[in-house]
């Protein structure tokens, strides 16, 4: 039985391996390294050996600089980096942080929350498909192929501008039990000041997928009546809403409460 090849010394080889062509088989690459290595100087050491396989043939060069511990075998070297790289690689994806679930509450079920967000514009639209769906949607649309689903992005279509906490739900869209969320639950607003803004409605929009929206929204002109309307105990001027705040309406007691983005 063959000793394992072994290093004198802590040495630094450069190796050059080649793709064989019509020179030498790649299996001779291994013999080739151990010959010369056991032939090699004991200025080795302190040099590169360089090796070139199948000279005769296209090729095409690889270099690799290892440095090797001395009297440990080459390949077990090798294998003990590539064992370490698997271990590192294998313990950030374990041991990586998620974050907690979040979950919208109501009276009648709970909901994963995807995203929660405060929004303001004109016309302001909610995607009903993931952007790669949706392209491929108008592209079969265009040819005359349309898909089945909704044809597009669901849109205030009253050209107001609107100031909107828009709440993006994992789950199917629960069509039978909408009317009784909007009668059971009354949601409201923090603003940055901690003062108290109350909604007097909620939108509801499904989309072609496992998920769907919640949307609590006062157009820009509605806001200077909402006191004079109950929905706030101050005079709104500026509406820029921290969190959202769902009560149960026959006790007002609160079920949820979310951060939003912006």
């Amino acid at each position: 039985m063959k000793e394992p090849l072994r290093t004198p010394c802590s040495t630094v080889f450069c190796v050059s391996t080649a793709l064989p062509g019509r020179g030498r088989s790649i299996s001779e690459v291994p013999r080739r390294v151990e010959s010369v290595l056991r032939g090699a100087p004991d200025s080795s050491c302190r040099a590169a050996a360089q090796f070139n396989i199948g000279a005769a043939a296209p090729m095409r060069i690889v270099k690799r600089v290892v440095k090797v511990p001395s009297g440990i075998p080459f390949w077990r070297v090798a294998a003990r980096s590539a064992a370490a790289a698997v271990l590192v690689v294998t313990a950030t994806i374990v041991f990586r942080p998620s974050a907690k679930p979040v979950y919208l509450e109501t009276t009648t079920a709970r909901y994963r929350v995807l995203s929660a967000r405060y929004v303001v514009g004109t016309n302001l639209s909610f995607a009903q498909d993931e952007p790669p769906v949706a392209w491929y949607r108008r592209t079969r649309k265009a040819v005359r192929l349309p898909m089945r689903g909704f044809p597009g992005d669901w849109t205030f279509r009253d050209g107001l501008k609107r100031r909107a906490i828009a709440i993006l739900c994992d789950g199917r869209f629960p069509i039978n039990q909408m009317s009784q969320i909007a009668q059971e639950n009354e949601a409201a607003c923090i603003d940055d000041e901690g003062r108290t803004i109350h909604f007097s409605g909620m939108t509801s929009i499904a989309r072609n997928d496992e998920r769907f929206w919640f949307v609590w929204s006062y157009a820009e002109s509605e806001l200077a009546n909402l006191q004079q309307r109950g929905y706030a105990d101050f005079q709104v001027t500026n509406f820029c809403p921290r969190q959202l705040c769902l009560f149960r309406k026959s006790d007002h007691h609160e079920l949820t409460r979310l951060e939003l983005s912006r």
